[in-house]
Order: structure tokens, then C-alpha cells, then sequence
């Protein structure tokens, strides 16, 4: 669940991090030769907090209240950047094959409106599960389409989340009850601890100053990074289709930028479809095609919230336009504004920013293109790569693109 923070009013508002309220694992009583030790350390692992997008239950928090988010444990490659944001991960994938997130919707609202918990907005918390099953020789996600196909099962998931919901609802209130019922002496006690704290000026600025040197020593030992295991590199086979991915995409594009050039024409130059950014994207589409930031809708997205904002600012830089804003500072701006409005969004993809740079510091045949470089090359090479992934990645039994559209 999320912490719980005061407000000025006197109430609270809900933390900026997940952290775990209770852990509780039920197994056979004989364990696989190796489980137990693993499963000691999935227990043990259960203090790891996590902010919004980070890890399986990060990511269920970020896609909000009302939805469940089903994870494929087996179908995920051993140095995935999933794993490295969440240590439990490692031990999870090892114990057990799937895995299914419930967000928990904030029940406060719901309470005071009298509407289901379920269709309130913020999430309170989320309710991981991890299922102990056996999915060896099925396509990768085919036992989460299975299950999350059954009405039955997904009404009972949803029929849980209501009631851990509301019993948060009730944990969170027992403070205040136990603050009202006992409200005349608690206001005596902040009468004289207040004035404990006039006549202790030199004490407080000893704290004052304590409290700082533990702040900078908490932002230091972050620097430190987590105690996750070292992620070690893929097989051969799944390097040898990365590197017929990579090969075979980016020679299309070649190949297409070798037509465009020789059979048409825009504003006294010709098109182009070769851009040095589609080359991070062939990397990332064929050597981890399970990241959320190469999913089809992040790749169309990100690039249609970063290249448009560059083309934009361009006519204040551009000298045959206003050309008063300066160079430099537009290929800093640019990229921060469109960061800003991928992270709102949930479209992150770092190509795509990439791509925006490469426009402002293009020459003439790239900005004589204007409004057409987005369509040509870059919606143009963003679907010819989505549509060559689908056919490469899908082509072995260890893999399935997209995750999501």
C-alpha cells in the first residue's frame, strides 16, 4: 500500500511509493531440491518499495484503478529492465509462472459518494498473486489469455479487490477514531509540547542540523544503487535473431531510402528515409522486445508528441522565419518539453527524442521537409519497423510482440 502522509488539514494524503503491508506464501509442505532456499529470499525481499511505473506492481499503479495487469513470468528473458526495477523478479520467476496485479482503488471517495470502490480513480494500494502453476510448452502469455478469459475468475479478482480495499478504508480510519475519542487530552499535550519548544531554541537547531546531515546521508546511500542480482547476458539463439532483426530492418530502410531518393521530389529535394534514431529503435524492437518503452503504442506515440513539437519551434529558429530563438537552447528545450509530456502520457520512448534532436540540427534537405519529415521518414519507418518486428519477433517460440498495443 501507499503511505500515508498529513496534510494542512489536519487529514492525510496518500505517499509517492509502494510499500509492502503483508507477505504471505502458501506452498506444498516438500519444496523442489533449491525452491526453499529461493523461497526465503522472495520473503525476504517483501520491504522493496516501489514508485509509480516501477516493477509489476508499479506498473499495475500506473495503469490506474479498475484494471488488472497480468505478467507471464516465463516470457520474460533474464536481463529484461523489468528485473533490474524489481528484485523480487528474480526469485519470483524461478517459483512460480504467473503473476497478476490488482490495483486498489482509493475507497474513501466510493465511501463518502456510496458508488463501488472499483470505479473510484486513485489507487490505494495494489494486491500482487503469484501462481505456483506449470506453463512449460505453451506460447509465451498463452495461460494469461487463458485465465483472464474466464468471467468466473476475473469476478471473484474483482470481488477481492472491494474487500481489501475496504478493510484499508477501515485501517485508515482507526487512527482518527482513536484521535477523536481521546481529542481533550491529545489537545493538552500539543499545548505543552508547544511550549516545551519556546523555551528549547538551542535543541532545535541541534535537530534542525541533525536532520539534515540524515538527509544528505539517506541521498547519498541511494547513490549506492540496489542489492539485485548482476543480470546475466541471453542465448545464442535469441542473439541470433536480434542480429536478424537489426539486419533485416534496418536494410529495408536502406532500401527504401535508396527509392525515395531516386523516384521522388519535395521542395527542390527529395525524400529520405534513413534516420540515425531508427537505429536505437531496431536495437531495442529485436534485443528487448518486451520493454514497455518499445511498445507500438509508445513508438507512434512518442514520436508524434516529439518530432511535431520540433518542427514547431523551429520557425522561432529558423533564419527564413522569425529566427530569434536561440539553437542552442531549442535542442534542450525541446527534448525536456517532450519528456515532460511523455511521462504524463505513459508514451515513452527515447528514440523518439532522438529524432526531434536530429531535425534541429539537421541541414537542408531536413528542414526543407518541414511538416513532411513526419510523414515521411518518420510515421513511414515507425510502422515499416512495428510491422517487420511482428514478423521477426513472433517467429520463435520464446518470444511474443507487442506485450500490448
Amino acid at each position: 500500500g501507499r503511505g500515508r502522509e498529513g496534510d494542512e488539514e489536519g487529514g492525510f494524503e496518500y505517499g509517492n511509493k509502494l510499500a509492502f503491508k503483508r507477505c504471505r506464501v502458501s506452498v506444498p509442505e516438500r519444496l523442489p531440491e533449491g525452491k526453499g532456499e529461493t523461497l526465503a529470499q522472495f520473503e525476504a525481499q517483501a520491504r522493496v518499495q516501489y514508485r509509480k511505473g516501477e516493477g509489476v506492481a508499479g506498473q499495475a499503479w500506473a495503469r490506474g484503478a479498475g484494471e488488472m495487469h497480468w505478467q507471464d513470468l516465463h516470457s520474460i528473458p533474464d536481463d529484461d529492465d523489468s528485473l533490474a526495477e524489481d528484485p523480487r523478479m528474480l526469485s519470483a520467476k524461478a517459483l512460480f509462472d504467473l503473476v497478476v496485479a490488482l490495483p486498489l482503488p482509493d475507497a474513501r471517495d466510493a465511501f463518502a459518494s456510496g458508488v463501488r470502490a472499483s470505479s473510484s480513480g486513485d489507487v490505494r494500494g495494489v494486491l500482487v498473486m503469484y501462481r505456483n502453476g506449470n506453463s512449460h510448452g505453451l506460447r509465451p502469455n498463452e495461460n494469461v489469455r487463458q485465465l483472464s478469459e474466464r468471467k468466473t475468475f476475473t469476478s471473484l479478482l474483482s470481488k477481492g479487490r472491494e474487500v481489501v480495499s475496504s478493510a484499508l478504508l477501515l485501517e485508515d480510519m482507526r487512527p482518527a477514531w482513536r484521535s477523536t475519542l481521546g481529542k481533550p487530552q491529545l489537545k493538552d499535550d500539543e499545548e505543552e509540547a508547544a511550549a516545551e519548544r519556546q523555551d528549547d531554541g538551542p535543541k532545535a537547531s541541534l535537530r534542525s542540523i541533525a536532520e539534515i546531515k540524515s538527509a544528505a546521508g539517506s541521498y547519498l546511500q541511494r547513490w549506492r544503487g540496489k542489492r539485485v542480482p548482476v543480470l546475466t547476458g541471453h542465448g545464442l539463439e535469441f542473439a541470433a535473431l536480434a542480429f536478424l532483426g537489426v539486419l533485416v530492418s534496418l536494410a529495408a530502410l536502406a532500401q527504401v531510402d535508396l527509392l525515395l531518393r531516386k523516384h521522388t521530389s519535395w521542395r527542390d529535394d527529395t525524400l529520405f528515409a534513413l534516420v540515425a534514431s531508427f537505429g536505437a529503435l531496431a536495437m531495442m524492437l529485436f534485443a528487448s522486445p518486451t520493454s514497455p518503452l518499445v511498445q507500438p503504442r509508445s513508438v507512434i506515440g512518442g514520436h508524434l508528441i516529439a518530432v511535431p513539437a520540433a518542427i514547431a519551434l523551429d520557425y522561432l529558429v529558423a533564419d527564413q522565419y522569425l529566427g530569434f530563438f536561440p539553437q542552442w537552447l531549442a535542442v534542450a528545450l525541446i527534448p525536456g518539453l517532450a519528456v515532460v509530456a511523455m511521462c504524463l502520457s505513459g508514451l515513452i520512448h527515447p528514440p523518439a527524442v532522438a529524432c526531434a534532436i536530429i531535425y534541429l540540427e539537421g541541414g537542408p534537405e531536413v528542414k526543407n521537409a518541414r511538416w513532411m519529415f513526419l510523414a515521411v521518414p518518420v510515421l513511414l519507418d515507425s510502422i515499416l519497423m512495428l510491422c517487420l518486428a511482428l514478423l521477426i519477433n513472433n517467429a520463435s517460440r520464446t518470444r511474443q510482440y507487442p506485450l500490448y498495443w
